[in-house]
């Protein structure tokens, strides 16, 4: 089975192949993968003084303005 769906190849495989530019670059256990997958999450904020508030707990996140991005492993 080849798909882009997370979803998909969750509800149907045991054993997943993750392949990159041609290349082979993981195989694993679904239950392992579905544990260390990263989630991307967008939060605006009213104010880009809030924002930055934010930011300054979390700095390997990034803003831009009223916007912050963050990545979430597990």
């Amino acid at each position: 089975m080849s798909s882009h769906s997370f979803t998909e190849v969750a509800r149907t495989c045991d054993t997943i192949c993750i392949i990159k530019d041609g290349h082979i670059v993981d195989i694993d256990d679904m239950n392992n993968v579905q544990t260390n997958a990263r989630q991307h999450y967008s939060i605006t904020f009213e104010t880009e003084e809030d924002a930055q508030m934010f930011h300054t707990l979390y700095k390997e996140r990034k803003i831009d303005g009223t916007i912050v991005r963050v990545t979430l492993n597990g």
